[in-house]
């Protein structure tokens, strides 16, 4: 029977203990991590230009901090005419229901009507309700904030060193460790490429492609429209909907039936099905170099594991995962194969 040594046990303890600390954080840690690697090629320019690499990532999360600010500014700004607008919202859609009565009536459906109504007050103090938790919860965002920032500037500033300090550790190991070892970081880099170009990339295209769809619509503030889209693209299929259902459904409450389809048709098509289902597991695999179907799997399973937090950390593991296993079969086929060599040449 196997003893665990002191060592490993206490080892264990600190780092479980450590990664339930981050735990609350880790979305914003692996936001800075992913962010870090995408400017490093940026920093090395900027540095050419201040002579100074400590000095070329200030600035960089100086411009990077006001980029959030002015962002959220602008955000706060055209929201306040949309909230302003849903707190009416029941008046309006009454006035038109009123209007349709007597044909409603005529039809014997003035009890549909009456619910419609009620579901349509429940729908706006829903709404309302929604936004009060969110603005509650501004402080947790503002923390996450902070906390991506600093993890953002700390991963330019050491996260060199610390690679090179894990891969040199990696390479004591004996020779099937080593290989083992180092295909997972060869698979974490994938995966940050992979989370930047299936995420960030592709939340930045849906939404300048719904700004134009929603300005070809002539639809009403389709500039936060479009943030919003944007915003909600990071939950795959269902969080985009939760912008272009309600548009649609405010759209054929007030009459405007044939917009409302049109509404429906582009989001589901255009930015739902097209882009969730084709493009994001396409250019994932593309760039981290797996299956389109590892990277299907972990936008999908790693939320059903790990809550909203397994948008990250479900492609993250699966795509190290192929990677690794890769490795190891690969380079089992290549030890069979020279042994199987040696013994034909030793008979």
């Amino acid at each position: 029977m196997k003893v665990w040594s002191f060592e490993f046990i206490s080892l264990f303890l600190v780092s479980l203990v450590s990664f339930l600390i981050i735990l609350p954080f880790l979305n914003a840690v692996i936001l800075g991590a992913i962010t870090a690697y995408i400017l490093h090629p940026l920093i090395f320019g900027l540095k050419r230009v201040v002579r100074s690499y400590n000095l070329a990532v200030i600035i960089t999360i100086f411009l990077i901090a006001a980029s959030l600010f002015a962002f959220v500014t602008l955000v706060v700004r055209d929201a306040t005419p949309v909230v302003s607008q849903i707190s009416g919202l029941v008046d309006e859609v009454t006035k038109v229901l009123e209007l349709l009565r007597p044909t409603l009536e005529s039809f014997g459906l003035s009890e549909s009507l009456t619910n419609t109504q009620e579901i349509i007050s429940l729908l706006e103090t829903y709404i309302m309700d929604q936004i009060m938790a969110n603005l509650k919860s501004i402080p947790t965002i503002l923390v996450n904030i902070v906390v991506y920032l600093f993890a953002t500037y700390y991963f330019l500033k050491d996260g060199i060193r610390l690679k090179n300090a894990i891969v040199k550790y990696i390479r004591t190991l004996p020779y099937r460790d080593c290989r083992t070892g180092l295909s997972m970081i060869y698979g974490l880099k994938n995966s940050l490429e992979v989370l930047f170009f299936s995420y960030i990339t592709m939340s930045v295209i849906m939404a300048v492609v719904a700004w134009v769809g929603f300005e070809l619509l002539g639809i009403p503030y389709a500039w936060i429209l479009a943030v919003l889209i944007g915003l909600t693209s990071f939950l795959p299929l269902i969080g985009m909907a939760w912008v272009y259902v309600p548009l649609a459904a405010y759209e054929y409450l007030i009459g405007n039936e044939l917009l409302a389809l049109y509404v429906l048709v582009f989001g589901v098509l255009v930015l739902n099905v097209v882009p969730d289902i084709f493009l994001r597991p396409y250019i994932g695999a593309k760039v981290g170099k797996v299956h389109p179907l590892t990277i299907l799997l972990g936008f999908f399973g790693g939320p059903v594991l790990f809550g909203m937090m397994g948008f990250i950390i479900g492609p993250i593991i699966l795509v190290i995962a192929e990677t690794a296993i890769r490795s190891y079969v690969d380079l089992s086929i290549k030890m069979s194969s020279k042994e199987s060599d040696e013994k034909q040449a030793s008979s």
